[in-house]
């Protein structure tokens, strides 16, 4: 089972981004959960998301405390709540930031979306881009699929919108993974 955590501030999409990645799961033949866990319910506040994916049925319904991959879409809620809890040596970090992060009992890759993507603000759309880089980085569920399941929560407008960022941000991320 893969087990990830997305955190995110009220407002950032982080349970919209849990929803998206479990339907792009599904449609990529895994079983799949998502559900998001609330402080308060601010715009600003600290929200985090969960998603499993699964190639047999998901018997658990608990948060997830030793995840796989750990998604955060705004750096500075390293400051307010603790992003790598429960993070073991095989667990990945993603952080939206264009700072180097370094944390040793896990891997961190740090990306900046906004400088993938300037002609975009990206600040209304971090939940596709993060989980566009994630894929790109992954490569757990095609690409595609996650463009489908965007069809399937936002009207045109803002799907077009999402889809230009979805594939923007795989491709940009992609080359950059291929040099390392």
């Amino acid at each position: 089972m893969i087990q990830i955590k997305i955190h995110g501030r009220g407002g950032q999409g982080a349970v919209t981004a849990a929803y998206l990645l479990a339907i792009a799961g599904f449609k990529n033949k895994f079983y799949t959960q998502a559900f998001p866990k609330f402080g308060t319910e601010r715009t600003g506040s600290p929200v985090e998301s969960y998603v499993r994916l699964s190639k047999n049925k998901i018997i658990t319904r608990s948060p997830i405390k030793e995840p796989d991959y750990v998604l955060v879409l705004d750096p500075s809620l390293k400051d307010v709540v603790n992003v790598f809890e429960g993070v073991k040596k095989s667990t990945l970090v993603i952080i939206n930031t264009n700072k180097k992060i370094e944390y040793d009992n896990c891997k961190v890759i740090t990306i900046d979306l906004s400088e993938i993507m300037p002609d975009i603000n990206t600040s209304k759309m971090l939940n596709v881009g993060m989980i566009s880089a994630f894929l790109a980085i992954t490569d757990i569920i095609n690409i595609n699929n996650l463009l489908l399941s965007l069809k399937e929560i936002f009207n045109d407008e803002i799907l077009n919108k999402n889809k230009y960022v979805a594939e923007k941000i795989y491709t940009e991320v992609r080359k950059e993974m291929l040099k390392i």
